[in-house]
């Protein structure tokens, strides 16, 4: 040993400042707190030095006479992650590194101090729908007042209201739909034709100097409740007529099956409502002397 030295025992060795195990003085004087001997498989096998952090991961400090150690920034090391499914748990390469990958539509972008996943290939305003485990699907953006429609086993699909009957108005505007019923769920048709198919809720004025024939609706569409309403204008009258097994009761007279009730002044009308039978109708209002047949 350099120095002075003190053997004592089989416990303690007391130097200066050098030592030196094969009479050759190691690396100079210990004089930075926390130096160390390091030991090496090369030679110099014993040579002072110091604890150091390359990538900055650990703080090393000197509290007389001990070296402190801590991760940097106090924080808490991950050592590995526990995912729902597949290699669990995850650990770090011996780098210390973890890769994070997206599928699908899910991408991930490395930053310096920052991870960020992110969704691909969407479209601005678009509804996501999911695809079970593959790439999620963007619908077709809606336009003002669409609303979306489902679809068995099929993805559902922005559509615009419409009213088979003509019965409702929608007024359609950015995130709004206006329903309004048409006079109270009743439309008029001004027929100045001679022929005519009734449908439910609609009211028919007869306008043509011929017979106007208005044919009811098939037993098939009728629902117990629908209404029809005739009035007349032109001076041809104006016609009803039964189809299939239909018949119209009014008071204690009916039509034949198939048969017809009809004006005998041109200013004659009549209402009529659907039975619960369907192929019944009975006459709740009428003007005019009608002829049954």
């Amino acid at each position: 040993m350099a120095g002075t030295s003190n053997i004592s025992g089989l416990e303690s060795i007391t130097f200066t400042d050098n030592m030196s195990f094969d009479g050759t003085e190691r690396g100079g004087a210990f004089t930075t707190n926390g130096q160390l001997w390091i030991g090496s498989s090369v030679l110099p096998h014993v040579k002072k030095g110091s604890i150091v952090s390359p990538l900055g991961t650990l703080t090393i400090g000197y509290s007389s006479p001990n070296i402190t150690l801590d991760l940097a920034g106090g924080s808490i090391g991950i050592d590995s992650f526990t995912p729902d499914s597949g290699t669990t748990p995850v650990v770090p390469d011996g780098a210390g590194n973890v890769a994070m990958s997206g599928s699908g539509s899910i991408t991930t972008v490395g930053g310096t101090n920052s991870l960020t996943t992110q969704l691909t290939g969407m479209t601005n305003h678009a509804v996501l729908v999911g695809a079970g485990t593959t790439t999620l699907t963007k619908l077709d953006v809606g336009t003002n007042g669409q609303v979306l429609i489902g679809a068995t086993a099929a993805d559902p699909a922005f559509a615009t209201l419409t009213s088979t009957a003509g019965t409702i108005v929608y007024t359609l505007g950015a995130n709004t739909l206006n329903l309004d019923v048409v006079n109270g769920g009743f439309i008029w048709n001004n027929v100045t034709g001679t022929t005519a198919t009734a449908v439910k809720s609609n009211g028919y004025q007869a306008n043509n100097a011929g017979l106007v024939t208005i044919t009811m609706p098939s037993v098939a569409s009728s629902t117990f409740g629908d209404t029809i309403k005739i009035a007349g204008l032109g001076a041809g009258g104006w016609l009803l007529q039964c189809v299939a097994t239909q018949l119209i009761h009014f008071g204690n007279t009916a039509t034949s099956a198939a048969g017809s009730i009809a004006s005998t002044n041109r200013y004659d009308s009549i209402e009529i409502v659907c039975s619960s039978t369907t192929t019944e109708w009975f006459v709740v209002s009428a003007q005019g002397n009608l002829s049954v047949a």
